[in-house]
């Protein structure tokens, strides 16, 4: 029997007509898995690993359900101070050699097109890993964007409360990130469409959404005239200058006002890259990272 006038909830289920809903579900925590079930209706949902680190090895272990993780080495004196393993055993000797002049400052696009080449050269030649410092440093220079983008704080109240706004953000960004770094594919042509066909239904009477895109292209034309640009050019990896992966770029930096997003999703993209690409072929050194 449907509740014609209203509901008369117990939890996640009405208790007049049995409909479900997606709140205030009773959990319980399942044995031996970090998950949890509602007794009601049966949902599953995941729950935070206890991680806990294993004595003298580079990984971590969960208390509840025992899943396993690596952790990167801790490198001192040529010895990962945790478990113990040389550096000169994650690759060729030409590989550990090379990566001992890896930049770790300076320009962005020369980092990137040291990993580029790197990869290249040394793919199945040693553990990805060793190549994490350089390209931290690489996600780490990206924060330029970011502290050109919280410097990007001037938005209106009205344009706060547009109803586009998140389509006027996107397309403003995209643009922004095209110019920042040249070899991104961010997918400006297809945001621009998708903005148009929504500013095209603006509600009557509403501030019209290219009202909002008018105003964050005049902001961020105001950061893209300050000269940085032919100061210090920003490159992406090869493997980060893709459709998909500009497009988590874009999301990252649209986060990046508050936090740091942006270094922290290119440095994630890029783990997965450059441990993607070092594995593929070649010498497989003994690895503590699964």
């Amino acid at each position: 029997m449907r509740c014609f006038f209203g509901h008369s909830w117990d939890g996640c289920i009405c208790q007049k007509c049995g409909e479900l809903r997606d709140k205030e579900h009773s959990w319980q925590l399942v044995a031996d898995k970090c998950e949890r079930t509602c007794t009601i209706c049966g949902k599953k949902e995941a729950v935070p690993h206890r991680l806990e680190t294993v004595a003298g090895q580079c990984r971590e272990r969960c208390a509840v359900c025992g899943e396993e993780r690596g952790l990167l080495h801790v490198f001192v004196e040529d010895a990962c101070q945790r478990c113990g393993v040389a550096k000169e055993s994650l690759g060729t000797a030409t590989f550990v050699k090379a990566v001992e002049g890896a930049p770790v400052s300076g320009n962005a696009a020369a980092q990137a097109q040291w990993l580029d080449n790197a990869l290249t050269t040394f793919a199945g030649q040693g553990d990805w890993q060793l190549l994490e410092p350089t390209y931290r440093a690489y996600a780490d220079g990206l924060s330029v964007i970011a502290e050109e983008w919280k410097a990007f704080g001037r938005i209106s109240p009205d344009t706060e409360k547009l109803t586009d706004f998140g389509l006027c953000m996107d397309v403003c960004v995209r643009s922004y990130l095209q110019k920042r770094i040249p070899n991104g594919a961010f997918n400006v042509g297809a945001a621009q469409a998708a903005f148009d066909r929504r500013a095209c239904q603006a509600n009557p009477g509403s501030l019209h959404p290219n009202v909002g895109k008018t105003y964050l292209d005049a902001e961020l034309k105001k950061i893209l005239a300050s000269g940085v640009l032919e100061t210090a050019p920003l490159l992406l990896p090869s493997g980060l200058a893709t459709a998909p992966a500009c497009d988590q770029i874009v999301q990252c930096a649209l986060k990046a006002r508050p936090k740091g997003a942006l270094k922290e999703g290119v440095y994630r993209l890029l783990t997965e890259h450059v441990q993607s690409v070092m594995e593929t072929s070649g010498i497989h050194p003994e690895s503590n990272l699964s």
